[in-house]
């Protein structure tokens, strides 16, 4: 979680501070010795559990799709 490599990818609801989906991936090389491409590891993607605060995303679903999208 601390890596250099991690990122992080926070969704807030349209005019507000508050966070509705969450994030923590790493891109890495398939191999350290012959790198030759990259891969994404998610290795947390987290939703709220209203899912009113993700009707601009189409309910949860459209802000898990938005989330894999931008990674």
């Amino acid at each position: 979680m601390f890596s250099d490599k991690s990122h992080y990818l926070l969704l807030r609801a349209p005019g507000s501070a508050r966070i509705v989906a969450f994030s923590h991936f790493q891109v890495v090389w398939d191999d350290e010795e012959e790198p030759q491409r990259p891969v994404l590891y998610c290795f947390e993607l987290q939703v709220h559990t209203d899912i009113q605060v993700c009707e601009q995303y189409n309910q949860a679903s459209g802000c898990i799709r938005w989330q894999l999208s931008v990674m």
